[in-house]
């Protein structure tokens, strides 16, 4: 999924697009004995520390694969 320094964009469940840059990608396990089974939950903590949840709760986070800003855009005919 993420690792360090991957760029990410975050849609808000509030309508915000936030972006950042991972830091760290980790998964915890949680053990849900009602069902009889273990299971990994995602997040990412970002370079200002602030951890988020890849269930879905934080929003939607998409790994930016290149940016399409102009000064990106610089030699490439639209």
């Amino acid at each position: 999924m993420f690792k360090t320094g991957d760029l990410y964009i975050q849609f808000t469940k509030h309508g915000s697009v936030n972006r950042g840059e991972v830091k760290w990608y980790g998964e915890k396990f949680n053990y849900d004995m009602e069902n009889g089974v273990v299971y990994k939950d995602p997040y990412i903590v970002n370079t200002n520390n602030i951890a988020y949840h890849l269930d879905g709760s934080d929003g939607r986070f998409y790994k930016i694969e290149r940016s399409l800003e102009k000064k990106h855009r610089e030699g490439v005919e639209l």
